[in-house]
């Protein structure tokens, strides 16, 4: 899971939140790096701030779901 922040050319600041697939930390970056092309085709230059880096897991034990009431804390 990454958070960060985009600043534009007029110091307006937009926040996003994504989960992104890799085996590595190279490859999370590699995929945030497409996101962000993706995301902002027509500006040749960003200034982007990592806010928030970790890792999500998802695998969930059965234990803690009930299907006719949904996630048990």
């Amino acid at each position: 899971m990454v958070e960060y922040e985009v600043a534009n050319k007029d110091g307006i600041k937009q926040k996003h939140l994504t989960i992104l697939y890799g085996k590595n930390v190279a490859d999370v970056q590699e995929s945030l790096f497409i996101e962000l092309r993706a995301l902002y085709p027509h500006q040749s230059m960003i200034e982007v701030t990592i806010t928030r880096f970790e890792p999500v897991s998802t695998h969930t034990s059965k234990k803690y779901m009930n299907s006719f009431s949904g996630f048990i804390a």
